[in-house]
């Protein structure tokens, strides 16, 4: 419903112009420009401001801000959700002013069910309650890289919660917690 002007930006009901501030971590690469020129396209003109990281933690303001949400991690426990969604969270990626008393249910009922079927059933709900809102966005996905010597490290972790511990502590080794330089 937001109509285009002659000069292809967005206006309000009122039919001024929309107007935000697109907030972009420092430690981001540099999708800035990227994410201008798309939004751009639809009609909408951003202000750029380039923040560092712990500016967006602790609940700054912001219009509209680009951040890296590491996601569900290696075990992929929906946990998460709750994390993020709830309005009791104060995890840093929670979008600032969302707050949806369905969600806040259903994010507590999944944290405290103990029958697995039941609780595959309430995080349905729950992904279905934030997936109505859209609180957030995700506008790409970065690719990640390890480098590793082939030689010494046995691919320690498969993402189950039973290796996951290996990750918090890589020696380096094949074997034993023995910390040594590799020569060469």
């Amino acid at each position: 419903g937001y109509t285009r002007s002659g000069s292809g930006n967005r206006q309000g009901p009122d039919g001024k112009p929309l107007s935000y501030t697109l907030t972009v971590v420092d430690s981001i690469p540099a999708v800035l420009e990227l994410v201008l020129a798309s939004l751009a396209k639809i009609g909408l003109n951003l202000t750029p401001k380039r923040v560092p990281l712990p500016t967006v933690l602790g609940g700054a303001s912001y219009d509209i801000v680009v951040a890296f949400d590491g996601g569900f991690g290696a075990k992929g426990d929906p946990d998460h959700l709750r994390d993020v969604y709830s309005s009791q969270s104060t995890a840093f990626q929670h979008p600032l002013g969302y707050r949806n008393p369905q969600v806040d249910n259903l994010a507590e009922r999944q944290a405290v069910s103990l029958d697995v079927n039941a609780r595959k059933a309430v995080v349905a709900d729950l992904q279905r309650a934030v997936a109505q809102d859209l609180p957030v966005l995700p506008i790409y996905y970065p690719d990640g890289f390890s480098i590793y010597r082939k030689s010494t490290f046995d691919q320690w972790s498969d993402g189950t919660a039973l290796t996951e511990p290996k990750r918090n502590l890589m020696t380096g080794m094949k074997s034993g917690l023995k910390i040594r330089p590799i020569a060469g």
